[in-house]
């Protein structure tokens, strides 16, 4: 599920035809693990992309919120430390002495 993750952060809106690609999973395992990412509020649907005759395909993205990481840095007279949500973006951070 994490090679799903990152390769989901790394592409933006992507089917999972194309993580299926990017990973080497079969795209019955790629379902599986969209619609469990999709359960868990990681993932959702984020449009259609039109193919070859016709065909559409859902493209998914990350929930940025649906998980945050925290990082701190002991280094020389302060503490800096930074929340980032799931995307990598930083929604909070302080430095103190």
């Amino acid at each position: 599920m994490r090679s799903v993750v990152d390769a989901i952060r790394r592409a933006g809106s992507v089917s999972r035809a194309e993580l299926a690609r990017i990973t080497g999973l079969s795209k019955q395992t790629m379902s599986e693990v969209i619609r469990a990412l999709e359960d868990d509020g990681w993932a959702r649907g984020a449009g259609q992309t039109k193919g070859p005759l016709g065909r559409s395909a859902t493209t998914y993205e990350l929930v940025a919120d649906a998980a945050h990481v925290l990082g701190v840095d002991l280094g020389g007279t302060k503490i800096h430390a930074a929340i980032g949500d799931l995307l990598g973006d930083v929604v909070a951070e302080a430095v103190e002495p």
